[in-house]
């Protein structure tokens, strides 16, 4: 099983896509933290972009991982360049729903991306 934090740019949303593995540890979310800043960076000047947070399959190694994924969305050019930005979380931790215009959370992947799909 990897453990890996996955994240990759996507055309088609014109975001970055976060997909967590099965069991979240704090050290590989620290490592796609930076991992992370350091794509942010790369793509500093070409416009707005989405971002997808997928945590639907995961499980927390304790509850400073929880803690840490907030600090994602605190990166200073996510805050200040992202467009719209959804999560994907399991029904059983969080009901799904349109926040806002820029904001929403999921239960499914598959709505996650094409809400962002949707300028």
């Amino acid at each position: 099983m990897s453990r890996d934090i996955h994240i990759s740019f996507d055309e088609d949303i014109n975001g970055y896509i976060v997909r967590f593995p099965d069991l979240v540890e704090l050290a590989s979310l620290k490592s796609a933290k930076i991992e992370l800043e350091r794509m942010l960076e790369d793509y500093f000047n070409r416009g707005k972009f989405a971002l997808l947070l997928d945590m639907g399959a995961h499980e927390f190694e304790s509850i400073e991982c929880l803690k840490y994924v907030r600090s994602f969305l605190s990166i200073k050019l996510l805050v200040e360049n992202c467009r719209k930005y959804a999560s994907v979380v399991p029904e059983c931790y969080a009901e799904a729903g349109v926040k806002s215009e820029t904001e929403a959370s999921f239960n499914h992947y598959s709505k996650a991306y094409y809400w962002l799909c949707q300028n």
